[in-house]
């Protein structure tokens, strides 16, 4: 198989491009998804085609989503000879799956500054994947996977569709060029539905993000002007859904958010 052309050698940093070349962490991403010979598999951002070798050796139903139209182009010739692999150039931010088979597993090295975009875009779509392994940034990582005192409007988000674990860390060497920061291999179980119910995302993550508005504050005081109750209401609130009125956002997991918003949205 020949290899791709001088685009390896000259990564686009507007593209935030940090090729994974350790082949021990690249097999241990494939080994965790546990990829079967009639799985459907979508890589988001495959940069030079490592991580697609080794999942063409376990299944060859294949979409790759690259950003980048040089390494789009230079991909399609090095996987010409594979007759179930599509190279399409597109956003992940925004692509929309268009796959024969519903269920899929999608794996990807995520360029930092779109992470986030990037598994919303998949997590909050009609035809999600069962399961997601990506390299994220430590800290992204951390926060998702985060539980109570330390929860983010991150954490929420990923929880509230999946459940989510760290399965190892990634060393700057590992990459091509080096980022300045370590990063993380994350498995996402995607639910089936998301915890609260559907036609309710606007509401359960308007009070997720009135929750979040300010760190500092108690999230009673946070919730009141988003919710239009007032003290005692919300007091009758937090004590229904067994939540001290002093806790603050961070101190929640998604199981106290999701009573939280059952509770206000029938005041």
């Amino acid at each position: 198989m020949s290899n791709l052309s001088h685009r390896f050698d000259y990564p686009k940093k507007s593209l935030g491009q940090h090729f994974l070349v350790n082949k021990g962490v690249l097999r241990k991403i494939v080994e965790s998804a546990d990829i079967k010979s009639g799985d459907t598999v979508v890589e988001i951002g495959p940069g030079t085609g490592l991580l697609t070798e080794l999942i063409l050796a376990r299944c060859e139903n294949v979409v790759l989503i690259e950003l980048d139209v040089d390494l789009v182009d230079d991909l399609k010739v090095k996987f010409r000879e594979y007759s179930n692999i599509r190279v399409i150039h597109a956003d992940a931010r925004s692509w929309v799956p268009d796959l024969e088979r519903r269920s899929y597993k999608l794996l990807g090295n995520l360029p930092y500054y779109a992470a986030n975009p990037i598994m919303r875009n998949f997590l909050e779509s009609e035809r999600p994947p069962s399961r997601m392994y990506l390299t994220l940034q430590k800290e992204v990582a951390d926060s998702i996977v985060a539980a109570k005192g330390k929860m983010r409007i991150l954490s929420v988000a990923v929880q509230a569709y999946g459940r989510p674990r760290i399965l190892g860390q990634i060393r700057p060497g590992s990459f091509f060029p080096p980022p300045k920061v370590m990063s993380s291999i994350v498995e996402i179980d995607v639910f089936d539905e998301p915890v609260f119910n559907l036609g309710e995302t606007d509401s359960f993550f308007g009070i997720v993000r009135a929750g979040f508005g300010s760190r500092r504050k108690q999230l009673k005081n946070s919730l009141a002007r988003y919710s239009g109750l007032n003290g005692q209401d919300l007091d009758l609130v937090f004590n229904e859904a067994k939540i001290p009125s002093t806790t603050r956002a961070q101190d929640l997991d998604i199981d106290d958010w999701v009573r939280l918003h059952e509770i206000i949205k029938h005041k």
